[in-house]
């Protein structure tokens, strides 16, 4: 009776791993390709590759390989390494108000937060002139303005 339920949970744990490892290599699939890149271990991926003596010259290298944009998985987490300070201005400066935004939440809409709250607002217009109005009211020059408000609400507060 025992060699039974050792062969069944023998047969669970290997059936367990078997899905495990596949889940793992299958189960990250993106719908964008992703850049060129040197090819990894299994679970590890490039981990080994990243050596902290000579990461930079293993950066340089693949620069030269694959190009400037270099894809890398460690552990299962995808990386992006952007090797060229033309394509960090290009991606970041130029086409920066794509990648900038914050995700729009449903809840903030039914709460009413979209379009008053600093925090929520999208990238655009109206946060930067929120975020001037703030800043206008908030810097440091400004700030000893508030002090008798603060001493009015705090004696009332003792009171």
């Amino acid at each position: 009776m025992t060699d039974y339920f050792t062969d069944v949970s023998a047969l669970l744990a290997f059936v367990l791993m078997l899905y495990i490892v596949v889940s793992w290599g299958f189960g990250q699939r993106h719908t964008l390709p992703l850049p060129p890149g040197p090819k990894g271990l299994p679970i590890l991926g490039n981990f080994l590759d990243m050596r902290a003596a000579r990461e930079c010259e293993t950066l340089r290298t693949w620069r030269d390989t694959y190009g400037p944009v270099v894809h890398l998985r460690v552990f299962g987490r995808s990386y992006i390494y952007l090797n060229d300070y033309q394509t960090m201005v290009d991606l970041f400066e130029k086409r920066g108000n794509i990648y900038s935004s914050r995700p729009h939440l449903v809840m903030n809409d039914l709460q009413g937060w979209s379009e008053w709250f600093v925090g929520v607002l999208p990238y655009g217009p109206e946060l930067r002139r929120s975020r001037q109005k703030l800043h206008q009211f908030l810097q440091k020059s400004v700030i000893p303005d508030y002090r008798q408000l603060q001493m009015q609400s705090a004696y009332k507060l003792a009171e």
